[in-house]
């Protein structure tokens, strides 16, 4: 017999308990590490609707330039998937450690009222992770 799975919220009657043991379930986790679509539901803004799309345009240009993508943000014709999400299972290595390291640095800038197409603490921090070795 195998074993049993255990689910919450505990089952409140034997009955109940017994067929939740018999059902096994799998959770799958997907890391976001950036969503143009729920960026763009945060506000009906037209200067704020433009500014991240201009910043997803830059950044999804970088990061297919840079080959760290496993997965093309673009639709046949070339224009941008607007339900693309940027995950952890589509970036490379690499582009997990650009967005936990160097990634919030350039998008914190921007919030700022910096430049979008200003990527230079992007490309900086890139040239730094594929100079050293991944650690582990």
């Amino acid at each position: 017999m195998p074993a049993p799975v255990f689910s919450w919220p505990p089952a409140k009657d034997e009955k109940a308990r017994r067929s939740r043991l018999s059902v096994r379930s799998i959770t799958i986790m997907i890391i976001i590490r950036y969503t143009y679509p729920a960026m763009l539901a945060r506000s009906k803004n037209a200067d704020y609707r433009r500014l991240v799309t201009q910043m997803t345009e830059v950044l999804m240009r970088f990061l297919v330039d840079n080959e760290l993508l496993l997965e093309s943000p673009y639709n046949a014709d070339g224009s941008l998937n607007e339900t693309f999400q940027v995950t952890k299972d589509n970036l490379t290595d690499d582009g997990n450690r650009l967005f936990r390291e160097y990634f919030t640095r350039w998008s914190d800038r921007i919030d700022r009222g910096g430049k979008p197409e200003n990527i230079a603490s992007l490309v900086k921090g890139l040239a730094k992770i594929r100079a050293t070795p991944p650690a582990g």
